[in-house]
């Protein structure tokens, strides 16, 4: 057992006993006690530098050391709280940490003085110095009203407005949205329609997808991802009622989706947020069901089961089941699915009822 009496700027002091694994799990405390000369009871002190503190210190090693989630709660309740928890993050040398810290903290961070604050730190990480980049967000973002970026929202839809102007004023809104908050995200997203990213025929239906549509939604995806509680309203927005050629809106949902994919997996409310905005008529004809797979491999293991649940109660069930999605879920979710399929009026492909019978034939189901 080892002893750190640590002390903050603040004269904060907190006394941390470890065992000599768990010291072994932070660099700073290891290196440390490889460098130092203990007390007579293997004590150490510690003196940490402005802009860290000793309560951040025992919340950190206790993360690295048993994986709790403190981090997700009381050390991101405000941006300052989280400057100095990322400071102390790499005071200790905890660099594999650092992505995490800013995934969870980021959407309490929305200010260009925390901006400051974090480069005074001296914190280097990339991850830091992106989020740094993206909280100096300048004058427009500060100075435009909500009634304007509703108002350049419902600009955006004008069928008239050349490339150049359409792409412009997706930057400028997409500057805007990462900047703000909740019920300002969603007021704006609200404003949004089919005709946001694609050009609509005299009948309603979409004719062809707008230049820079793509590169919109793709910014969209990453405000979602960066800040949770913007993720509903963004879905919302990124995924219209829509009608008209699958040839033009299929490209369209299969590089949301996909954006959606990549990176972190997926929590479980993320899942059902998304598939409540994907799982209709709309979005059903223009080939959300070949996605499944993907989304199921995408999740965490509580948002797989919350999905089959989900499919388990979709009316669109036998218009979006798949071989592949079957072979993706586990035995336990695939029988529900199938008792759930079977039980609907629905009628599904061929394939899927040659997987079940052969399924049931081997004892698999």
């Amino acid at each position: 057992m080892v002893i750190f009496n640590v002390k903050d700027e603040l004269g904060d002091s907190r006394r941390l006993e470890l065992s000599c694994d768990a010291a072994a799990k932070v660099p700073y405390l290891q290196t440390t006690m490889s460098t130092q000369i203990g007390t007579k009871a293997a004590q150490y002190e510690i003196i940490l530098p402005k802009g860290c503190s000793s309560e951040a210190v025992v919340s950190l090693v206790k993360r690295v050391d048993t994986g709790d989630l403190d981090l997700r709660t009381h050390w991101i309740a405000t941006g300052a709280k989280a400057v100095i928890l990322i400071s102390t993050a790499d005071f200790l040398m905890l660099q594999d940490l650092i992505p995490e810290l800013v995934k969870h903290c980021r959407h309490v961070m929305k200010s260009s003085n925390e901006a400051k604050h974090l480069l005074t730190s001296r914190v280097t990480h990339p991850d830091v110095m992106a989020l740094v980049k993206e909280l100096r967000k300048g004058p427009l973002a500060e100075r435009m009203t909500l009634t304007q970026a509703k108002s350049t929202a419902r600009t955006m839809q004008d069928s008239a407005a050349t490339s150049a102007v359409y792409s412009t004023k997706a930057q400028v809104l997409l500057q805007w949205l990462r900047h703000n908050g909740p019920q300002e995200v969603e007021g704006v997203i609200a404003e949004f329609s089919s005709t946001t990213y694609f050009s609509v025929s005299a009948w309603g239906h979409v004719s062809q997808l707008k230049t820079g549509a793509a590169d919109f939604a793709g910014g969209l995806v990453k405000i979602a991802k960066e800040k949770p509680s913007c993720f509903a309203a963004c879905a919302k927005g990124l995924f219209p009622v829509i009608m008209g050629s699958r040839t033009v809106a299929h490209p369209f949902l299969d590089c949301v989706v996909k954006a959606f994919l990549d990176g972190p997996l997926l929590t479980s409310m993320q899942v059902e947020t998304l598939l409540t905005h994907v799982i209709n008529e709309a979005w059903v004809v223009n080939g959300i069901g070949p996605l499944l797979p993907s989304v199921v491999t995408a999740c965490e293991p509580d948002a797989k089961d919350m999905l089959c649940a989900f499919l388990c109660r979709s009316a669109f069930l036998p218009r979006i089941i798949s071989v592949e999605l079957l072979e993706t879920i586990s035995l336990t979710d695939r029988a529900l699915l199938v008792s759930s399929l079977v039980a609907t009026k629905g009628v599904f492909p061929d394939t899927v009822a040659i997987f079940i019978k052969n399924a049931i034939e081997k004892g698999e189901l």
